[in-house]
């Protein structure tokens, strides 16, 4: 008796579909790689996000967006995952990287909006056996900054951080960067 593959739940018309417009941009139609995955979420808040429309579907509601590249092809295609799944031609793979994106995005949530505790102008946070800090600088407008091996740091990507969401954010980044595909 043999085994059954396990197929991902994607319509053979749909697979048929993303070839057709492959071949419509002269594409090839495998041998596709993703060069990474931007999550439209991770710096804005995900209630007002700005989604992205797949290139090659049209799907207007994409949020990871997966930026496919092919040696034989010239620019990149920024496509959602059942996209670039049927482009690389493992739609489980797609599906994983996708998982390990949102996986952090819920990790950030969580640090930045759970488990400190107020101590005047400081906050102070345990996370992974180790215990970080933000300060407030008394100013106006309210500058953050943030302690991160033995050094505060009151600028994030040469900006200020005006909020304790941007301060958390920038901490939370440099102990858990981003995923790489």
């Amino acid at each position: 008796m043999q085994a059954e593959m396990i197929k991902p739940d994607v319509s053979e018309v749909y697979i048929a579909r993303c070839y057709k417009k492959l071949k419509e941009m002269d594409a090839p139609l495998d041998g596709w790689h993703c060069n990474g995955v931007t999550d439209l979420a991770d710096e804005e808040d995900v209630e007002c996000i700005a989604y992205a429309t797949c290139e090659l579907c049209g799907c207007s509601q994409v949020r990871y967006v997966h930026h496919m590249e092919h040696e034989a092809f010239d620019g990149k295609l920024d496509v959602g995952c059942i996209c670039a799944g049927v482009m690389e031609g493992d739609i489980i793979k797609a599906k994983e990287r996708e998982r390990l994106i949102e996986n952090r995005y819920w990790r950030k949530q969580t640090f930045i909006h759970k488990g400190w505790t107020r101590n005047g102008q400081m906050y102070v946070r345990h996370y992974h056996y180790q215990i970080y800090r933000i300060y407030m600088a008394d100013s106006e407008p309210p500058h953050y900054g943030v302690d991160y091996k033995g050094k505060c740091r009151w600028i994030c990507q040469g900006k200020p951080m005006y909020s304790f969401a941007q301060a958390a954010a920038a901490l939370f980044h440099t102990i858990d960067p981003p995923v790489e595909v």
